[in-house]
């Protein structure tokens, strides 16, 4: 049996130790750092206001919003192209360049829009700056990642999370500058891992206009236009619902709502992580077809539901432990959110197919139909169960999307989705979600205990094979070191 896994091991080693090796280069640069943001946490919680989290959370919303006006989303273009060799370094950086400029323009002339946004005024000067430093740096961290700088990639996301934590510290504990301490946070953040990023490409460098070749500017334009409707609708299916919120209960839920989605955010980034790897081996192993694609999202499936199942059980402990009484409530939307996180992950797991097949417009209109499916949810659901009904109203908007997304996967390469032990797992998951809600009073409720494990039964294979390949690596390890 062990001679058998072994040669297995052994036949898929290249392809997977390249998955994993980015996988683990960007975890150490992404997640650890990311951990420091939600450990900050408590930290908001103390010296802001329901009302200012609430409007900070607007701010850092409406830069989402406007950042796939400013990039034309260029990077994923990048990402598609300069790994296969289709374009070179010296084109991708001016090419990217050329849209920074572009995007910088664009920023100037939304000022009348942001005067809309803002009830305060000084912000608008704060959002420009931050606007323009975001745009860099999402255009150029990604040229590095498509560059394979691995490591410069993770580190460039290191400095804008760990600067932003410790100044926010310095800003918020120590000068008590308030919602204006954070911002100033956020720039600083942006300013260095600019400069960090710039060194690292060796842009100025690389940068000349004269490289550029306008026919494949076009070409890379026509693949990545079509995904700023695509982010569009994502950023509202993500961050649309903060508005509503915002317009029908007050900027005091909207603050509620937004600490309720810390925890889903970190389930959220694992997989972003392992998204930003996963996106690479997918161009790479474009000939393994259904087999790899399949065990890939097996995989990730079994851990993300395990994730979910770990998030709905410590979730309320977790909130009475860490957060202020005022905000402590957060913890009833969790467990919804969590399984929204959990389709929104699946969804972008299959929508992988479309980067791989040049097929960009896709993206936009699977996007659109569970945007606009979120929406409609949203606005009846809002009415009759306030921010439970937002929640309901996302998760259901992200199912739709993976249906469509899982077909299209299934018809491009044969792909295959295990979707009968997908829906018995999601409807456990939907079981804990209730019973937390329900019984309320209790802080930890041991029935949830029972379901987590029924769940690590249905994943019991996935897990005996985790143990099975543990012991493999040793074994070789060992074998090597004699």
């Amino acid at each position: 049996m062990i001679g058998y896994w072994l040669r297995i091991y052994m036949d898929n080693t290249s392809k997977y130790k390249y998955l994993a090796k980015n996988t683990a280069i960007f975890a150490v640069g992404t997640f650890g750092s990311k951990i420091l943001t939600f450990l900050i946490v408590p930290i908001y919680t103390y010296y802001l206001s329901t009302e200012d989290y609430g409007n900070i959370d607007l701010f850092s919303t409406a830069i989402s919003l406007m950042l796939p006006f400013t990039t034309l989303v260029i990077y994923e273009s990048i990402i598609r192209f300069l790994p296969t060799y289709e374009i070179d370094k010296d084109e991708a950086i001016s090419i990217s360049m050329l849209i920074f400029m572009w995007g910088t323009c664009i920023t100037f002339l939304g000022i009348p829009v942001y005067k809309y946004l803002f009830n305060k005024s000084e912000f608008v000067l704060y959002f420009i700056v931050c606007l323009i430093f975001n745009s860099y740096n999402q255009i150029f961290g990604q040229y590095l990642r498509a560059r394979g700088k691995s490591i410069s990639f993770s580190l460039n996301g290191m400095i804008i999370t760990v600067v932003t934590v410790f100044s926010n510290v310095i800003f918020l504990l120590i000068f008590r500058c308030g919602v204006y301490g954070y911002l100033y946070s956020l720039i600083l953040a942006q300013l260095l891992a600019g400069i960090q990023c710039t060194i690292a490409g060796d842009v100025l460098h690389h940068c000349s206009f004269r490289s550029i070749n306008i026919n494949f500017l076009k070409r890379m334009l026509l693949y990545s236009i079509p995904l700023i409707p695509n982010n569009l609708m994502w950023w509202l299916m993500n961050a649309g619902d903060k508005y509503m919120i915002n317009y029908f209960m007050g900027s005091s839920a909207n603050g509620i709502y937004s600490l309720s989605m810390k925890l889903p955010t970190i389930l959220n980034l694992i997989y972003s992580i392992f998204m930003q790897a996963w996106q690479l081996s997918a161009l790479e192993e474009q000939k393994s077809g259904k087999t790899f694609y399949t065990y890939i999202f097996k995989w990730t499936s079994a851990l993300l539901v395990l994730c979910t199942s770990c998030i709905i059980v410590f979730v309320k402990p977790i909130f009475i432990l860490m957060i202020e009484d005022s905000f402590v409530e957060a913890w009833k939307y969790v467990p919804f959110l969590s399984i929204a996180t959990l389709f929104s992950c699946f969804s972008t797991f299959a929508g992988v197919i479309y980067l791989v097949k040049v097929e960009s417009h896709k993206s936009f209109i699977t996007t659109f139909i569970g945007a606009i499916t979120n929406l409609i949810l949203n606005l009846i659901l809002i009415k009759l169960y306030g921010l439970y009904g937002i929640a309901i109203g996302t998760t259901l908007g992200y199912v739709i999307v993976f249906l469509i997304r899982a077909k299209d996967a299934q018809k491009a390469i044969g792909m295959s989705f295990d979707m009968t032990r997908m829906v018995l797992s999601v409807a456990i998951l939907f079981v804990q979600a209730v019973i937390l809600v329900k019984h309320d009073e209790y802080v930890f409720n041991f029935n949830q205990i029972f379901l987590f494990m029924v769940i690590v039964f249905l994943y019991r294979g996935e897990i005996k094979t985790v143990v099975l390949w543990s012991k493999l690596f040793l074994h070789k390890k060992r074998k090597w070191s004699k």
